[in-house]
């Protein structure tokens, strides 16, 4: 009886190896420079036992070793890893292309159909919902409630000053605020749920004083200024576009992508500050001469910060929040199942940047 079941195992696994190796797609793949395959585990076993960060070396030594592309099968799972920006751009730059790789499953659990994991016709119709709550102009109105949360952590900062602090967490807290009260409207020590509702009856009422209050140009005027994602998606579900669970899915997505990567951002734009006292200066003085003396900060302000803009955008081409994109073709584009775009070392390439990996803010001075 066991031999019967080793033998059926081995049939079934020899039947998936060939399956997997011997279709008009795998004989393709095989043109692409890559490691020698293992009997049923692929490549598997070069990456077995990596922790993060050797998973993230091994990713950065396969972009010099292969020159910019490589295949990789993980078990029956074929991957091709791209790292030159005009090889990305052929499947980027197309919505063909827009159905997140087996990865982003992890997610589904927790964000179920958010805008991260969903495709088709559900994410144009989230993204086109969302789309006007993130124009610029949205600053205006919320920029007294980033403001607020930016002094906080400039006295936390004040606090810590001389000591060997982690960070992070403090980063993380300060997105997280700021994103919570302005996008979403919402203090942090409020229970998630009844916030929600609460919001509805403050839309329902809203709508009843509208009958009232049509004529004026006050109510006019409020009724046209952008509303918070929380309302946009309140109001959309009155008009049918979107249910409950749509409306916790997004707002669990945007509360994860928005502040998790901006704190990463933040969290590197200082470490490479600290590392060039140079450019630190030279952002210090720009401030400086912006300032002259003031304490309270206007979003006109902001416009001005012409250099410390291009040292975020420099440290974000060092430091990428998201060091990597991972997308399923739907059909033959140079014969490619599933594509890794890893985004650190395509925006790290010598043949792209000089000094690829110095900090250079000249690099964005004519953007």
């Amino acid at each position: 009886m066991i031999t019967i079941i080793l033998f059926t195992l081995v049939l079934i696994l020899c039947l998936v190896e060939v399956f997997v190796n011997f279709n008009e797609n795998a004989r393709t793949i095989k043109k692409i420079p890559g490691f020698k395959d293992v009997f049923f585990f692929g490549n598997s076993t070069t990456v077995f036992g990596l922790d993060s960060v050797g998973l993230f070396k091994f990713g950065r030594e396969c972009a010099k070793k292969f020159n910019g592309i490589f295949r990789f099968y993980s078990l029956s799972i074929a991957s091709v890893h791209v790292f030159n920006p005009n090889d990305a751009e052929i499947v980027m730059s197309t919505m063909k292309h827009h159905e997140k790789s087996i990865i982003y499953k992890f997610f589904k659990q927790w964000l179920h159909d958010g805008l991260l994991v969903s495709k088709g016709s559900k994410w144009q119709d989230r993204r086109k919902i969302l789309t006007s709550a993130f124009h610029f102009n949205i600053l205006r109105k919320y920029f007294l409630i980033i403001e607020e949360n930016n002094q906080k952590l400039v006295n936390v900062m004040e606090e810590n000053s001389g000591k060997s602090v982690d960070i992070v967490p403090i980063l993380s807290e300060y997105t997280l605020n700021s994103i919570s009260e302005s996008a979403m409207g919402v203090e942090l020590d409020k229970d998630p749920i009844n916030v929600i509702n609460k919001r509805k009856q403050n839309f329902q009422n809203n709508e009843k004083e509208s009958d009232t209050l049509a004529d004026n140009d006050s109510y006019v005027y409020k009724k046209k200024s952008r509303a918070a994602m929380l309302d946009l998606l309140i109001s959309a579900e009155k008009e049918g576009l979107i249910n409950d669970d749509g409306i916790i899915e997004e707002v669990n997505t945007f509360m994860f992508e928005g502040h998790d990567t901006t704190a990463a951002g933040l969290t590197f734009c200082l470490l490479t500050l600290a590392e060039n006292q140079d450019v630190q200066e030279k952002v210090y003085q720009e401030l400086q001469s912006i300032f002259n003396g003031r304490e309270d900060v206007t979003l006109e302000d902001l416009t001005m910060m012409n250099y410390l803009e291009r040292c975020i955008k420099e440290s974000m081409r060092l430091y990428p929040p998201v060091p990597f994109i991972s997308r399923t073709l739907s059909e033959t584009v140079k014969l490619i199942d599933c594509m890794h775009d890893y985004i650190q070392s395509e925006i790290r390439t010598p043949t792209q940047y000089i000094d690829a990996y110095i900090l250079c803010s000249n690099y964005f001075a004519t953007l």
